[in-house]
């Protein structure tokens, strides 16, 4: 039987829909205002890592940063590694904004 090798491009565009499809299934992200993707994976003459992740992301007033940090790299990680079956080297999250829910007035007497 003769080998070949066989060579697979992505597109980011295919990592930065996953990366949305993932941030959609997370409590308290109001907006994913960027997704930006570097690395030697993208870039051969670059001397980073191979992928690195940078979310820029607008949550809601009242959430547990950290613990949102927490579920976002463990979620997008896990999204990209079983899609593409490539571990991202690093995922920065930077917070842009926060939102706050409307509050809900009340009417009538004594509201």
């Amino acid at each position: 039987m003769d080998s070949f090798l066989s060579e697979i491009k992505i597109s980011k565009d295919v990592f930065v829909t996953i990366c949305k499809i993932a941030l959609a299934e997370i409590e308290h992200i109001a907006a994913v205002d960027k997704v930006h993707l570097s690395g030697r994976l993208f870039d051969e003459y670059a001397s980073a890592n191979r992928l690195s992740i940078h979310l820029y992301l607008t949550v809601q007033y009242g959430c547990n940063i950290q613990n949102l940090v927490d579920d976002v790299n463990r979620v997008v990680a896990g999204c990209i590694t079983k899609m593409i079956g490539l571990a991202p080297d690093s995922i920065n999250i930077y917070i842009t904004d926060m939102t706050v829910p409307p509050t809900s007035k009340k009417s009538g007497i004594g509201g």
